[in-house]
């Protein structure tokens, strides 16, 4: 074998290693397109981009709150559901390509990654068993998840709820500091 061929069958070999294999590709999608702003007590403050979210169904709504945030991001579902529920909460490293300019990323290498990710058992609501909650439209069973994200590389990130029904809702995330 000449030593061009060599060189050939080596480079080859090492692109068809280094490839990616689809069945390890994140089954999240990474790619954000904007980010709602929220303050600290889960009102609308404004917004970047076109956010890219799905919030709510006529039986589910979830709020994050602060966004962006520095230390601690706070998750309120409520789940007009009468029946057990499972929730799975999941914090995913994302890319936003239209991020502002003086936004610091830290976890571009990281997107598609779980960040954090916690699982809530939900008990049947009796009806009517709201008792308030954000704006004061609650009327389901309400659950509050807190994440500590001071330890979180900046950046964004998707935060993913799924029902054990299989449906699944997401907001966008903004850690700065």
């Amino acid at each position: 074998m000449n030593m061009m061929a060599a060189g050939l069958l080596a480079v080859s070999c090492l692109t068809v290693s280094c490839e990616k294999d689809p069945q390890q590709a994140s089954p999240y999608d990474i790619h954000i397109q904007g980010i709602n702003f929220t303050n600290m007590d889960a009102a609308p403050a404004g917004s970047v981009g076109t956010p890219d979210v799905h919030t709510t169904s006529g039986s589910f709504r979830m709020y994050l709150y602060p966004n962006p945030s520095m230390n601690h991001m706070s998750l309120e579902l409520v789940v007009d559901n009468p029946q057990p529920l499972t929730l799975t909460v999941k914090l995913v490293h994302a890319l936003y390509a239209g991020a502002p300019q003086d936004a610091i990323v830290e976890n571009e290498m990281l997107a598609g990654t779980v960040a954090m990710s916690e699982v809530r058992e939900l008990e049947a609501a009796a009806p009517g068993s709201g008792s308030g909650g954000i704006g004061g439209i609650v009327q389901g069973q309400r659950v509050h998840v807190d994440f500590e994200v001071d330890r979180l590389p900046r950046g964004f990130y998707r935060v993913y709820v799924t029902l054990s029904s299989g449906e699944q809702y997401w907001d966008n995330a903004w850690i700065a500091r």
